[in-house]
């Protein structure tokens, strides 16, 4: 693929919630009525809220009033807690008075279908639901349109998901969750929130850092054959492991399905560091658009707190994040800083 440019970058985080029975990261909603009236902010599920506030944020900070090409979301689960709420309706009600309400924000593509609304964009939208790989398929559509056709501008892509209370309760019934006074290799830590970004196909005095490459991976057979995928995606761009300045890893805390990642970040030089991402922002299917939000700032030179201090001098110019979902979907992709 041919990279692209990140102009704005935008999002609702999460935060490390404590419950009775299990840990999460639980999204930090912010102040709708700047973007979406209250009685929309009522109706709409939390994924929607999330979704379009992000996205506005994205196009604000990116100076984008009109104009937008198109727009592509990832979600995993999109609105499942409406979904679960409009069946329940449907047993209790018996079939009758059902408000639509609920029916419409279950759809996965109701959080790009609102973002659209609002912008009024009229042009390509689409959804990805590829579970693990739903946020790095949307990534990988944005960058494809914007090949095929440069004269689309710009374009908005990105991640969001929720926790409901049904998808919590399926994780702990199968045994997935990490317990509040566990350690983090002891289960996962479900985690929401959204991620948006505005790209374009050339680079601007305003550009934060450029997607190089990425990749989707199925089922690799062991770290050797995730070793292979990471090096020929390198290989690409005439680059090797050692010429990392940072590894931006998807360790989940199941021992089981990190195993195979886990033991290829074993093998990389001691001069290429490696941080565990899902710390900050817990296991959802679409982590890698946190991940990405996380490396651009890396690139400018801004710090987290919670991921310490950068002990170089100079911010990271080429990050890899390696993200993977269950052991079944991996998720390769290459930044670099904007002026690379």
């Amino acid at each position: 693929m041919k990279p692209v440019y990140i102009e704005s970058v935008a999002g609702v985080p999460a935060q490390w919630t404590p419950t009775p029975t299990a840990a999460l990261f639980r999204a930090v909603e912010p102040a709708y009525q700047q973007f979406i009236s209250p009685g929309e902010s009522r109706r709409w599920s939390k994924a929607c809220r999330m979704g379009v506030y992000s996205a506005m944020q994205a196009l604000r900070q990116a100076s984008v009033t009109d104009g937008l090409g198109a727009v592509t979301v990832g979600t995993g689960v999109g609105g499942l807690d409406c979904s679960e709420r409009f069946q329940r309706a449907i047993v209790e009600q018996q079939e009758s008075g059902l408000s639509p309400t609920l029916f419409l924000q279950s759809l996965h593509s109701s959080i790009s279908g609102q973002i659209a609304l609002s912008l009024q964009c009229k042009g390509y939208n689409m959804t990805y639901t590829h579970r693990g790989t739903a946020f790095e398929s949307a990534l990988l559509d944005a960058a494809l349109l914007l090949d095929e056709d440069p004269e689309l501008g710009r374009v908005l892509v990105g991640g969001v998901d929720e926790v409901a209370p049904v998808y919590l309760e399926s994780l702990r019934r199968a045994g997935y969750l990490q317990q509040p006074d566990a350690d983090f290799a002891d289960g996962i830590v479900p985690g929401e929130g959204a991620t948006f970004f505005v790209v374009s196909p050339t680079a601007t005095p305003d550009s934060l850092a450029v997607v190089r490459d990425l990749r989707l991976v199925h089922s690799v057979a062991d770290e050797t054959a995730l070793a292979q995928a990471v090096n020929a995606l390198l290989a690409d761009h005439g680059l090797v492991v050692a010429d990392l300045d940072l590894v931006l890893s998807g360790l989940c805390g199941q021992p089981v399905w990190d195993r195979k990642l886990a033991a290829w970040i074993g093998q990389l030089p001691a001069s290429v560091p490696s941080l565990p991402f899902k710390t900050w922002c817990g296991e959802s299917h679409t982590a890698t658009a946190f991940a990405t939000g996380l490396a651009v700032r890396f690139l400018n030179g801004t710090y987290p707190e919670e991921t310490g201090t950068w002990p170089h001098p100079t911010p990271p110019k080429t990050i890899l994040i390696v993200n993977h979902y269950q052991d079944a979907n991996y998720g390769i992709v290459l930044l670099t800083a904007a002026d690379c």
